[in-house]
């Protein structure tokens, strides 16, 4: 399944089977566990004594004294658990709770959250609950929720202070994915057959038909087909897995409930889907089985930081005017290109027809580019284009007003072009799609520099600046702003590829499959691994034996309905299964080792 390298346990002094998850996920995938406690941040008016008794309102911070104190009561606290052989390290903090773990969990970037839920049973303590749903709703990673009376599984009778076996204290034989067919709920599932597959657990799919919103659709109709074709896209990606589809015509909580009781369901994996004008920070089928499953709850946010960034960008964007994006430095406004693609045309003075330099400089304010830029320590940020092919344009931003390959933060080359696709209908006629392409994304960081947690990527001079998210969804919006059908890239390395794959798709349907086998193939080995062996040439196809070279299609964010009905069809849908279904790619890790080391001993000069 997915790599789990890096764990981050919440406690307190109350904190029990979170920590004991904890330590056996740790064993399990050998693992480092960052144990962080917060102490929480009091109101002034709060009746209360700080430790030194003198009465005084409380701090802001807390002193030498006050934090060598929280920590020597905390790691008495984890004295009590098993942590032979188990890597881990303490952090404490002071402020208010939710904030200061999700502060946390963006700084450290683990791969899993292990949560103890206290406070989310008990009105007294709903302070703790709701910094519970706080963190569940706000983390961008897979966060796993112990509830503090949960008990062993019954198939376990292991003491708590032994030693955990290969896969953990208490056996996970039975996973439960519930589904409503949504891309939101889809990603779960495949991560819920990820985790079946690695512990060989039992899955279990259900979908409810009490909760379909289109009414006049006999209740069930399409369901079993649907989910017979999730049970063969999971079979396609991790084999043969145990799995039993089921349909309720129960509510999805009721349903999920008395699945999980009448089977013996040991762990629930579930998407966070927040519903629009209710009072409530999470969806709310996903806040009650958290409350009430009398199992562990593994969640995740599909899409979170790309879906809450178009929102806030949306806003931007209907904010900012044509005056905005065509001023000039004396206050002028430059002349509005039209953006048509037709060849001799007059050249435009605006960067692709619609953006002045001072007009890119009001959108990267607007957008939060440079304020996130600032904030890692950038000045004097600076914006270099260069014009001089109308459609082929290229935008640098440097800091500290010198224009080398030292002080370069980002460079994108774009350009506007035609794309052909299949129309809608199955014999509909192609026709072209106006597009913007981006034919070079760059991004990096040269205040920074690599580390094991960060090693160098192929093509990487310094680390990458960790905005690539930001970028995308700027360039999607960009899209939207020149009235085009699609933003287009063309991904130089894997390592892009991948991370584009969250929002973007391989026009053809069988690079599709391929780029989804291969990421399912290589998910256990470590990305910048993988992306070196992929440069390299020591990618092989299990079918043949040969080596794969690296040669992306273009992946496409499609802005307009007639576009996105091409990746929609059943025939596109088929031709991608039927490709990963066929494809199985390996590392050659000899090929890997001999190669990668005589290119760090020729200096490791990045390879673009």
């Amino acid at each position: 399944m997915r790599r789990i390298d890096r764990l981050l346990v919440p406690f307190d002094t109350t904190s029990h089977w979170n920590i004991r998850y904890g330590i056996q996920i740790a064993h399990a995938f050998h693992a480092h566990v960052h144990f962080i406690h917060v102490r929480p941040m009091h109101a002034r008016i709060f009746p209360f004594r700080p430790l030194d008794g003198s009465g005084d309102a409380p701090s802001e911070t807390l002193t030498e004294k006050e934090r060598r104190w929280s920590r020597e009561r905390m790691l008495r606290h984890l004295g009590q658990f098993p942590l032979t052989g188990v890597s881990h390290t303490l952090t404490v903090l002071h402020g208010m709770p939710a904030r200061e773990i999700l502060n946390a969990i963006r700084e450290t970037e683990p791969d899993l959250v292990v949560l103890g839920t206290e406070g989310m049973m008990k009105f007294e303590d709903i302070l703790m609950g709701l910094s519970s749903l706080k963190i569940i709703e706000n983390s961008p990673v897979p966060v796993l929720s112990i509830r503090p009376d949960l008990s062993p599984a019954s198939g376990s009778s292991r003491p708590f202070d032994s030693e955990p076996p290969a896969l953990g204290l208490y056996a996970i034989r039975r996973i439960l994915a519930p589904t409503d067919f949504s891309p939101e709920s889809r990603e779960a599932v495949v991560y819920a057959g990820a985790i079946a597959r690695y512990l060989r657990a039992e899955l279990h799919l259900l979908f409810s038909t009490a909760d379909r919103v289109d009414a006049e659709t006999p209740p069930g109709l399409g369901a079993h087909e649907n989910l017979q074709r999730l049970a063969q896209e999971l079979t396609t990606l991790y084999g043969e897995l145990p799995l039993v589809p089921q349909i309720s015509s129960s509510d999805s909580v009721k349903a999920i409930l008395d699945t999980t009781r009448r089977i013996g369901i040991d762990l629930i994996v579930m998407s966070v889907r927040g519903e629009k004008g209710t009072r409530f920070p999470i969806g709310s089928t996903t806040r009650r089985i958290i409350q009430r499953a009398r199992c562990p709850v593994l969640t995740l946010h599909p899409g979170m930081k790309s879906s809450r960034l178009e929102t806030r960008y949306h806003r931007v964007f209907k904010t900012l005017e044509l005056a905005d994006l065509t001023q000039s430095r004396d206050g002028a406004f430059l002349p509005f290109g039209s953006g048509d693609l037709s060849p001799g045309g007059a050249r435009s003075e605006l960067f692709l027809k619609h953006y002045s330099p001072e007009g890119l400089l009001t959108v990267l304010e607007a957008y939060g580019i440079f304020p996130l830029l600032r904030k890692k320590g950038f000045d004097a940020l600076q914006v270099r284009l260069q014009m001089t092919d109308p459609y082929r344009q290229r935008v640098r931003v440097i800091f500290d007003g010198q224009e080398d390959e030292d002080h370069l933060i980002a460079e994108i080359v774009m350009r506007e072009t035609a794309l052909s696709a299949p129309g809608a209908g199955v014999t509909a006629p192609h026709r072209p799609f106006s597009v913007l392409m981006i034919e070079w994304l760059y991004l990096q960081n040269p205040l920074s520099s690599f580390s094991p947690d960060r090693p160098p990527l192929p093509g990487q001079r310094f680390p990458g600046l960790r905005i690539g998210h930001e970028i995308l969804e700027l360039l999607i919006f960009a899209g939207r702003r020149l009235a085009k059908d699609a933003v287009t890239i063309r991904p130089a390395h894997f390592h892009s590829a991948k991370m584009y794959h969250q929002q973007f798709s391989c026009l053809d349907p069988r690079r599709e499959g391929q780029l989804i086998a291969l990421i399912r193939d290589t998910e256990n080995d470590h990305l910048a691994d993988v992306s070196w062996a992929i440069h390299l040439g020591c990618l092989r196809d299990d079918r043949t034996g040969n080596v794969v070279s690296w040669d992306p299609d273009i992946q496409i964010f499609a802005l307009t309905q007639d576009l996105q009905n091409h990746f929609l069809t059943d025939a596109y849908h088929e031709s991608v299964w039927r490709e990963v279904s066929a494809c199985r790619f390996s590392i050659d890790w000899d090929c890997f080792q001999d190669r990668y080391s005589r290119h760090a001993k020729d200096g490791g000069a990045p390879l673009a």
